[in-house]
């Protein structure tokens, strides 16, 4: 065994050793050379620069390096979609509130201006005629249906009729009624008596003597003449005409 060290026999070998340059007609130009301490590697970025740098070294082919892909980024969350319908339901009734105001404004407009006028221009109620009567028994009268007269022939108290009497005895009344305008409607409903105490009666069949009154309707210049009849007491009356539009006509004070 030889006590000369490795490095300093005829295949030298170690840290130092450096490839030869492109000196041989078999030398491998892919061929890495041995990493070891020394050595900068001069085929890969960042160590030691660009391949072909340096003196003397062997050159090698550059191999190209894989492209990363781009980091995409992940989709952003969207926020909730806005919900138009409240906005639209709110809109639609604020609508139909103002609607209802300006026809509530105007009906009350018109039935302001209404009250007006008829207050302005009331209608007028018939009252009994104050037109100056022929004698005590004879009133004429005027009305909304037309003008005439009433006239009381003859009556009388007594008791007998086809039942007796309930109230006291039977008024007979013998009529005549006239017609000077328009139109007047009679009958004996349109006939009531009050007595001295304000009570109400009408007029009853029982009591009543032949010809009765009719119903029927008088114009200009038309005459008719009836009798009627009220139970009640005996006493002053007063006797009360209307009409068929049920306004009170005319009235005649009937002495015991």
């Amino acid at each position: 065994m030889s006590s000369q060290p490795p490095e300093l026999g005829p295949d030298r070998r170690g840290p130092d050793f450096a490839p030869p340059g492109n000196g041989g007609a078999g030398a491998d130009p892919y061929r890495q050379p041995p990493y070891g301490f020394g050595y900068q590697n001069q085929s890969t970025p960042g160590f030691g620069g660009h391949p072909n740098a340096g003196s003397g070294g062997p050159q090698y082919p550059q191999r190209p390096h894989p492209q990363r892909p781009h980091p995409q980024r992940p989709p952003q969350p969207q926020g909730p979609k806005k919900d138009r319908r409240p906005a639209i339901i709110t809109a639609a009734l604020i609508g139909v509130v103002v609607l209802i105001v300006v026809i509530a404004s105007i009906h009350a407009v018109h039935g302001d201006q209404q009250a007006a006028r008829e207050q302005a221009s009331p209608t007028p109620t018939p009252q009994p005629s104050a037109l100056p009567s022929d004698g005590p028994n004879s009133i004429s009268f005027t009305s909304s249906e037309g003008s005439g007269r009433l006239t009381l022939v003859s009556h009388d108290w007594t008791t007998t009729g086809a039942e007796p009497p309930r109230y006291g005895q039977f008024l007979q009344l013998e009529l005549k009624i006239s017609a000077s305008d328009g139109r007047v409607s009679y009958g004996p409903e349109f006939f009531q008596t009050f007595d001295e105490t304000g009570n109400l009666f009408q007029t009853t069949e029982v009591g009543a003597k032949p010809p009765l009154l009719a119903d029927g309707v008088l114009h200009s210049g038309q005459t008719v003449t009836g009798d009627i009849a009220f139970d009640m007491p005996r006493g002053a009356v007063t006797l009360l005409m209307s009409n068929s539009l049920l306004e009170s006509v005319t009235a005649l004070r009937i002495t015991d």
